[in-house]
């Protein structure tokens, strides 16, 4: 909770992430102050939403695997966390949307991506952020993918087959080229299936994705997979 955390060294951290994210400090401090605005009423809202608990036929026929729940609780740090990155996307999209010297760089996009990415994956459960990190971040392949979520979830009801991972990469897909449109080139794998092309030189990026992961990993998360 926020109070187990001084108010300074939180703002601290979210003015920091923030700057990271539009390296523009005035921008950076209205994302941070509309953010803190607006958590209250997303905690209050949270809430309500985990108080509700499915009912009818159609859910009890489920199988017991099935019917867990998978939806993400925050607590007040990972809900600023998560308020950050939607308050800060108007402020990247007009960056992008800038010409000249003054419109977004490569390492910028790279930045929104791997944010935007992270902000989709998170909100939805582990299943997703593994996928999503896999399979668009990085070039796993489907069946390696589903050996890391299954080293996650420690659970074998419930692994879900290869068509279902596929499926769910064509989602995340979708909602990447809603937010990217042309900023972002599409192209196909050998089976036809729709990926997004890699720079030529992915090296020089390395560095950058790697503070990226750091920045946008959920604050105070510890690994729980065993070594």
């Amino acid at each position: 909770m926020i109070s187990s955390e001084s108010s300074e060294n939180l703002l601290n951290k979210a003015f920091q992430l923030t700057c990271f994210i539009l390296a523009d400090r005035e921008a950076a401090l209205r994302v941070v102050t509309g953010a803190l605005t607006k958590l209250e009423v997303a905690f209050a809202a949270q809430g309500k939403r985990l108080y509700y608990r499915p009912m009818g036929r159609l859910w009890s026929r489920r199988s017991q695997s099935n019917r867990f729940r998978n939806n993400i609780s925050f607590n007040e740090l990972h809900l600023l966390q998560r308020l950050i990155y939607v308050e800060s996307e108007p402020f990247e999209v007009g960056q992008e949307q800038a010409k000249g010297s003054a419109g977004v760089g490569e390492e910028d996009l790279v930045i929104h991506f791997i944010k935007h990415l992270t902000r989709k994956t998170v909100k939805r459960n582990s299943f997703y952020v593994t996928l999503g990190l896999s399979r668009l971040l990085y070039s796993y392949t489907t069946a390696e993918t589903m050996d890391i979520y299954n080293a996650v979830i420690q659970d074998p009801e419930r692994v879900k087959d290869d068509y279902y991972y596929r499926s769910r990469k064509g989602v995340l897909m979708q909602e990447l080229k809603q937010r990217f449109g042309d900023l972002i080139n599409i192209g196909h794998g050998s089976r036809g299936e729709e990926r997004f092309e890699a720079d030529n030189n992915q090296g020089r990026f390395v560095e950058l994705v790697r503070e990226c992961l750091s920045f946008f990993t959920p604050w105070h998360t510890p690994c729980l997979v065993p070594a």
